[in-house]
């Protein structure tokens, strides 16, 4: 950075010394120089407050011109849950309706965890889609896929017994509070997704990490990233079946 602002005083003082431009041919010659060289310095100044801007200037910024400019809508991306939780949490409030994509739904179906609130809104529609854990070991074989991917879980039969007791917690909520839904996916564990009237926040799954470790993805409603978010939530919940019909009965307690 030094060298470079020391090289940019240097064409400056070059500049200067070319003095005002007449009309005679060495003189017509200096002045284009001196038209060529102020447009390489106008780059170097654009380059310097550049990397000045990104340096010291706030991220959100930063990332909203980038997101209006180039249209893809992402407006942050965290390293973690702990890092976009007030964030999130101040979107999910604010929000009429939330929709939710997850697997075992822990981060809205446990006291101790941060949007734990959300089930228990009476202002807002919430809709809830969890992994289907299925009515016997064989119904469902991507519960076993997806077990694996959690090292918590001694086997199989515990992944399926945490998330029935997801889905009861759920629907014990729906019992108190109209405005929510639940409803059963069998998809594989890529990602979890939370959908707000202003934006959505997505995180892809990694083997061997929860969902708190990962890194989450903010995006802005007027993004056609944000709106195939909606649409693919929209069509997993049409053909989910409801939670309700599920008839499975756990043979390990959940972990409370």
């Amino acid at each position: 950075m030094n060298q470079l602002l020391v090289l940019i005083i240097k064409i400056y003082s070059f500049l200067a010394a070319l003095g005002t431009p007449g009309t005679s041919e060495a003189q017509q010659t200096m002045s284009g120089m001196r038209s060529f060289f102020l447009g390489v310095l106008s780059s170097l100044i654009a380059m310097v407050l550049g990397v000045i801007g990104i340096r010291y200037l706030r991220p959100s910024i930063l990332k909203r011109i980038s997101s209006a400019f180039f249209g893809h809508g992402i407006e942050f991306l965290y390293d973690s849950q702990a890092n976009a939780e007030k964030h999130m949490i101040k979107t999910l409030r604010k929000s009429a309706f939330i929709d939710v994509l997850c697997m075992r739904a822990f981060s809205i179906t446990r006291p101790d965890r941060p949007f734990h609130f959300v089930l228990r809104d009476m202002n807002k529609h919430t809709r809830v889609l969890i992994s289907d854990p299925g009515d016997n070991p064989s119904d469902n074989p991507e519960i076993a896929e997806r077990a694996k991917l959690y090292p918590s879980c001694p086997n199989t039969e515990t992944y399926r017994s945490d998330v029935y007791s997801a889905v009861q917690a759920v629907m014990y909520a729906k019992s108190e509070n109209p405005n929510v839904e639940c409803k059963l996916h069998r998809m594989p564990a890529c990602h979890r997704l939370y959908i707000a009237d202003s934006r959505a926040f997505v995180s892809f799954f990694v083997p061997g990490s929860s969902g708190a470790q990962l890194p989450i993805m903010s995006v802005l409603k007027r993004s056609p990233l944000y709106t195939g978010m909606r649409i693919y939530f929209d069509g997993l919940w049409k053909y989910a079946r409801n939670a309700e019909e599920l008839k499975y009965s756990p043979k390990v307690k959940a972990d409370d």
